[in-house]
């Protein structure tokens, strides 16, 4: 959980949800971070799994687009779901409001 607790890391998550697929180029100017910052943060998200790279990691580098794995947030969503007795978009939406 503290992983997905660094305002970096849901910057980066959110821009990713938001635009689409970005090189660690692209978040470093959009977000006005670092690019050291955002090659950290990228590293520890596509070390959850919650990231995928095209070329994938073996050929990582500036031109790698990232992407959020759809597959593996639903996963970690069900689990936090059932994991809390609670259904998360409605706790969101509580702590948050709808940003829908």
């Amino acid at each position: 959980m503290t992983a997905f607790g660094h305002p970096a890391r849901t910057a980066i998550l959110g821009h990713l949800r938001t635009r689409g697929a970005s090189t660690r180029g692209e978040l470093a100017a959009d977000l006005a971070l670092v690019p050291k910052t955002i090659q950290y943060h990228v590293g520890v998200l596509a070390g959850l799994g919650v990231l995928e790279a095209d070329p994938p990691a073996a050929r990582s580098g500036q031109r790698t687009r990232y992407a959020l794995h759809e597959s593996r947030i639903a996963h970690l969503h069900a689990a936090l779901t059932r994991h809390l007795g609670v259904d998360v978009d409605e706790l969101l939406r509580t702590l948050y409001g709808d940003r829908s």
